[in-house]
């Protein structure tokens, strides 16, 4: 009540300079489940929401979770360990109005990105203590509007899951936009498919900006990077295939189809080394009207493996 905490139990020691913290996944993760559940809207009141660990939005229909407005909502997850929001099956789920902030900026690019032990094998720094934004698995249709990134170590925005060819059948992921979104100050990738599942993204009119990974980095087939702008970031990268990713549909489908058009690209490329890059698996890649300013990498790079 007011600034007095009335304590369930004794207190078993005395401390003049105790620090009450807060965490509200419990109650926004109830609320989630209610709301999908009864197949209704949440929305989100103007807040701090404190994450310990990420909420998830399993086998949603027809949910849509708005905040207030991207301004006055934030998940914070600084302190936490995973990713803010993850949707898991289901087959309509809309996001909107939302700003999560994790732990690790683009001063943390090294720390957060690949290291090689001695002895064994290298592992990617964030993997010690995660944070990221949204992740997507097996939802098949989602759209995430005007939500923010910031300090992320991870992935910022992220889909994976299973494909349409997959044995036995599962849910996939058909359709993704990224609408008026935005990852800045993050430690590793902006956005992000990472195998051959997911399909149709679009990563629409969002803004890129000081991330010390990929911009965009996919696999996945008919993606569309459509009037973003990028300053200070890692490379758009097309393909990058390897064996652990490829299932029976890629003799037949290919993998890698993308669009990149209309986007403005600026100041370094800090991971990568050119703003644009088809390799390793992409096929039926078009790349146009793209407009490079005041940088200093190659600005399309197409190439194979």
């Amino acid at each position: 009540e007011g600034n007095v905490l009335t304590l369930k139990d004794a207190a078993n020691r005395a401390a003049t300079d105790a620090v009450v913290r807060h965490s509200d996944d419990a109650t926004l993760q109830a609320a989630i489940d209610a709301a999908v559940k009864q197949q209704r809207n949440l929305f989100i009141p103007p807040g701090h929401y404190c994450l310990a660990k990420g909420v998830v939005v399993r086998n949603g229909n027809g949910v849509t979770i708005q905040g207030a407005s991207a301004e006055d909502v934030l998940l914070d997850i600084s302190e936490g360990n995973g990713t803010c929001v993850s949707l898991s099956g289901g087959t309509e789920v809309t996001l909107r109005n939302l700003t999560m902030r994790g732990h690790m900026g683009l001063e943390h690019a090294d720390q957060a990105g690949y290291m090689n032990t001695l002895g064994g094998r290298g592992l990617w720094g964030f993997y010690l203590k995660t944070s990221g934004a949204v992740a997507i698995s097996g939802t098949e249709r989602v759209l995430v509007e005007n939500c923010h990134a910031r300090r992320m170590s991870q992935e910022a925005f992220v889909s994976g899951g299973a494909s349409r060819n997959a044995k036995p059948p599962r849910t996939n992921t058909k359709q993704t936009t990224y609408l008026r979104c935005s990852a800045v100050d993050c430690g590793r990738n902006g956005f992000n498919d990472w195998n051959l599942g997911p399909e149709n993204t679009s990563v629409l009119y969002c803004r890129i900006v000081d991330v010390g990974g990929c911009s965009w980095e996919g696999a996945s087939r008919f993606m569309h990077f459509i009037g973003n702008y990028v300053r200070n970031a890692g490379t758009i990268a097309m393909g990058n295939l390897g064996t652990a990713n490829r299932d029976d549909s890629f003799a037949a489908l290919g993998a890698g189809q993308h669009i990149i058009a209309d986007n403005v690209f600026e100041g370094n490329i800090c991971y990568g080394g050119a703003a644009i890059r088809a390799a390793a698996g992409a096929s039926q890649v078009i790349v146009r009207n793209n407009l490079f300013i005041n940088f200093n990498s190659s600005g399309v790079d197409i190439s194979g493996r």
